[in-house]
């Protein structure tokens, strides 16, 4: 019922923005385009909600031929009304035209984790950026997305376990509220995608770091 609701307000908002902008959506007016943004993060969130439900349904695999590029780029779209809500720059950076092979019903889930969190950790008026790139070594042809922002340090222990239910640190539950499943989440869809995931740090004070989250998966 949540979905089906939200679907009328997503369809009705972006009717909206087409009746002003045909061409670009996103340079109709400033309110419809928020909602219409907004309604993009209920369904994300659902479907993020659908995966902690039934997480074997990431075992079945439904690739199509997709370029990662275009998915970052609409959730990048979406999560910008979060970032101008708390006065936070999102910017995507980088470029990719590969192809990958993609579930459609689960790749979302780890951009929309990594840039959750990093707007969710970030302090106002710092920035956030999105990158895209082709990464081909020795060892194989890759697409890599990554999420560099900065939020709470962790301690090495913590660290080890940020993909782990429940994972979050201590700092982490002094700034913000969370569930600790979203990392969970994100690295069961890049398992499902046999990408491989990963999270660094490098502190700047005691209480805060630099992070760097990265998603990559091979590359047609």
């Amino acid at each position: 019922e949540i979905r089906r609701f939200n679907q009328i307000i997503k369809t009705n908002m972006e009717r909206a923005c087409e009746n002003e902008s045909p061409d670009d959506l996103d340079a109709a007016t400033v309110e419809l385009v928020r909602a219409h943004r907004a309604s993009g993060l209920i369904s994300l969130q659902l479907d993020a909600l659908d995966l902690l439900a039934n997480p074997a349904a990431a075992m079945t695999f439904l690739p199509q031929r997709r370029v990662l590029y275009r998915v970052v780029d609409k959730v990048c779209r979406i999560y910008r009304v979060l970032a101008e809500n708390k006065h936070v720059k999102l910017r995507l950076t980088g470029s990719s035209t590969s192809e990958a092979r993609l579930d459609e019903r689960t790749i979302h889930i780890i951009p929309s984790v990594f840039i959750d969190n990093a707007i969710k950790y970030s302090s106002e008026h710092e920035s956030i950026e999105v990158h895209v790139k082709d990464d081909i070594r020795s060892e194989g042809s890759f697409i890599e997305v990554s999420v560099l922002s900065n939020g709470p340090a962790s301690t090495e222990e913590e660290a080890a376990r940020l993909f782990s239910v429940r994972g979050r640190g201590e700092a982490a539950k002094r700034v913000a509220q969370g569930s600790g499943i979203g990392l969970t989440l994100a690295k069961i869809v890049a398992d499902q995608h046999h990408g491989r995931i990963s999270a660094n740090q490098k502190r700047t004070t005691s209480e805060r770091a630099e992070w760097t989250f990265s998603f990559r998966l091979p590359r047609i």
